[in-house]
């Protein structure tokens, strides 16, 4: 059984069809904008209000910044360790996560500053964790209301 169209054919049930089509398409737009503009609004909104309890209460959030590196990296854990310490903001954590075949790193564990959160992890040859993980990692441990990550070959402003 041919399944007919109930639909004259021709040049003006295309255009119809077309017109409609883009009629759609502007609808969803909008709707789609609409939704930025409350998601935007509902982030500022939270934005000003942390901003008033921090402000009320003279503490301002922890920012938790994670690094992730390993033994092969260590020409730039000065670099790193050096970044962290000339930013500006006050209340701030640095979690650094290193897997490696090796023994932990001489470096972190060295570093006295109760603000830094050293972990290790030691793999098998060949078995490192991949970026995503290593972040997912970071991030259960950090205490932070915000975090940042930093590259350990990364120059940080202030």
């Amino acid at each position: 059984m041919k399944h007919q169209c109930m639909l004259p054919r021709g040049r003006r049930v295309r255009t119809l069809c077309t017109v409609v089509f883009i009629a759609l398409i502007v609808a969803l737009q909008v709707v789609v904008f609409d939704f930025h503009k409350k998601v935007a609004r509902s982030e500022s909104e939270r934005l000003e209000r942390m901003h008033a309890q921090s402000a009320n209460t003279q503490v301002a959030p922890l920012i938790s910044i994670l690094a992730s590196t390993g033994p092969s990296r260590a020409d730039f854990f000065t670099n790193l360790w050096e970044s962290f310490q000339r930013q500006k903001y006050a209340n701030k954590e640095l979690i650094v996560f290193e897997d490696s075949e090796d023994k932990p790193s001489d470096f972190w564990r060295n570093i006295s500053d109760s603000r830094v959160k050293y972990f290790h992890v030691q793999h098998s040859r060949g078995r490192r964790m991949g970026i995503g993980s290593k972040h997912q990692r970071m991030m259960r441990l950090a205490r932070g209301e915000f975090m940042a990550i930093f590259d350990d070959d990364d120059y940080y402003s202030p």
